[in-house]
């Protein structure tokens, strides 16, 4: 028991200072790039959350010489010294054979140290975090089902024109929701979209296009399912202040990206859309209950400046990151796993 312990303390402090470092390098390489697309950021952030979830390469110790016997190890000296077990005398024909059983050193029992109480912290701060992420993810589910209902059809067969120009085979499911201010994703790979029960009635048809783009570019790049993995590797290092960290710019980059998404896929000026997320933050703001990670608003400070880099002169958008980018990108992560 002594050995695994000390093996997941070991692993755990060496996986600790090599995330803070690399944190550290993505948050500067992400601050030199500040000024291009969000998408490379993004992937950039998504190299320290491979390195939280994969374990480094295994090396498996393989003998080259054979091995030597017990005694072979021992001086005559220390056999001497070595107490009996019992004598043992046998007769080989006519004669009687005296031989000492020697007794083999006994291990210590290995006491529990530092490290094993270090384990034994993280165990129950693991459970502790996974159980108060269950028991919120739960209840919100619960409250989600009791207060949605299926889109009618005029209305599903609009949204479905939106969705097509993500070239993707599977249409997330789309809910109307009761008691909730602006449109979010919610699920574990894709997600479905909620929108506002009265969401239709707002507004125009324009501006709910321009609202729903940016849910339906978290269903096209499967952010559930990246949000999933941020809560795993949350849940492992709660202990972490770079994980903490690492996760808030992974999401901010995130919607960002969506950001990008939304515009090009809308073909309208970034102006528009920027109006669109300060009226989905005014009502954001008259809820009371509180908005999921995957929606078009978070804190006023981020919306302030998401804005503000879309509405930078000469500023680009992208549908996703170049091939180039993400190889170089997956290249670094699989250098960073060892």
């Amino acid at each position: 028991m002594y050995t695994y312990t000390n093996q997941v303390a070991s692993y755990l402090l060496a996986q600790s200072w090599q995330i803070a470092l690399l944190a550290g390098i993505v948050g500067l390489i992400s601050l030199a790039l500040r000024n291009r697309s969000a998408h490379v950021r993004y992937l950039l952030w998504l190299i320290v959350l491979a390195k939280c979830l994969v374990p480094p390469y295994l090396t498996i110790p393989l003998a080259v010489l054979p091995e030597r016997t017990f005694t072979e190890h021992l001086t005559h000296s220390a056999l001497s010294e070595m107490p009996a077990e019992h004598v043992v005398a046998t007769d080989t024909g006519g004669a009687v054979k005296v031989e000492r059983v020697l007794r083999p050193p006994q291990t210590k029992h290995a006491v529990p140290n530092a490290r094993g109480a270090m384990v034994v912290t993280w165990l129950v701060g693991v459970f502790l975090f996974l159980l108060w992420v269950g028991t919120k993810a739960v209840r919100y589910t619960m409250w989600l089902r009791r207060r949605r209902t299926p889109l009618p059809p005029d209305m599903h067969q609009s949204f479905q024109e939106l969705f097509a120009g993500f070239k993707v085979k599977k249409s997330p499911r789309i809910w109307l929701t009761k008691n909730i201010a602006q449109p979010f994703v919610r699920g574990l790979l894709r997600g479905s979209v909620y929108i506002p029960a009265d969401f239709v009635d707002l507004d125009g048809p324009q501006r709910h296009r321009t609202v729903l783009a940016h849910e339906l570019s978290h269903t096209a790049r499967f952010d559930g399912g990246v949000n999933v993995l941020q809560v795993v590797a949350q849940a492992i290092y709660w202990f972490h202040p770079f994980v903490w960290w690492v996760n808030r710019k992974i999401r901010q980059e995130r919607e960002k990206c969506c950001d990008e998404m939304a515009v090009v896929h809308l073909s309208e000026p970034a102006e528009h859309y920027t109006g669109a997320i300060v009226d989905a933050l005014v009502a954001e703001r008259q809820s009371a209950h509180p908005i999921p990670s995957l929606a078009i608003v978070g804190s006023v400070k981020d919306i302030e400046e998401r804005i503000k880099t879309m509405l930078k002169p000469g500023k680009k958008f992208y549908k996703r990151p170049s091939l180039i980018a993400v190889i170089v990108v997956l290249a670094v992560a699989l250098a960073t796993q060892n």
